[in-house]
């Protein structure tokens, strides 16, 4: 069931995307080298060396990963464009948008989690399946039924959303299985 953590992980971003801000969801994109990092550290797949160049190295990108995520997060600059309707929509809703907003960081944090976990995961799958088409038709499969899964949990009570209307989506559809 591992096999398919990579829609999870998408739609955890998503949804981070839709509670907080472009720029705060990249910000966590960039976070998701240095976490991978530092579970490998911790499940003992990566070590460093402080002495030679390569550990201080390793450090020193982690380091400066972290601070450009939270340069990213934490300056809010001028804005590029003045226009009076955006601020007046940041005005408005300041006691509801700040629950969304966290609702948005824990779904970006279990993002950046889950998709360091994807690539631990990954590691161990390619060790023990040397095989990439099987291992990656297995994560196809297991990452469908997840989608399916959270799209019907989401999306229980309307299953319309499932016909596919028009001749592009079946176009689509009828390319992808093809290929």
């Amino acid at each position: 069931m591992l096999y398919g953590l990579a829609s999870v992980t998408q739609y955890f971003f998503l949804l981070g995307i839709q509670y907080t801000s472009a720029t705060f969801a990249c910000a966590f994109i960039n976070m998701v080298p240095v976490i991978t990092f530092i579970m490998a550290l911790l499940f003992g797949l990566e070590s460093v060396n402080i002495k030679c160049k390569s550990g201080r190295a390793k450090i020193l990108g982690t380091l400066v990963c972290i601070g450009g995520a939270l340069l990213l997060t934490l300056y809010k600059g001028k804005p590029l464009f003045n226009y009076a309707s955006a601020t007046s929509i940041e005005k408005t809703g300041t006691s509801s948008s700040s629950g969304r907003w966290t609702i948005g960081v824990v779904a970006l944090i279990l993002g950046t989690l889950f998709w360091s976990s994807w690539y631990i995961v990954q590691l161990s799958i390619s060790k023990r399946f040397p095989c990439q088409y099987s291992s990656t038709a297995l994560m196809i499969f297991f990452g469908a039924i997840q989608a399916a899964f959270i799209s019907l949990s989401i999306q229980h009570h309307d299953f319309s959303i499932w016909v596919l209307n028009g001749k592009l989506p079946i176009i689509a559809v009828l390319f992808f299985v093809s290929h």
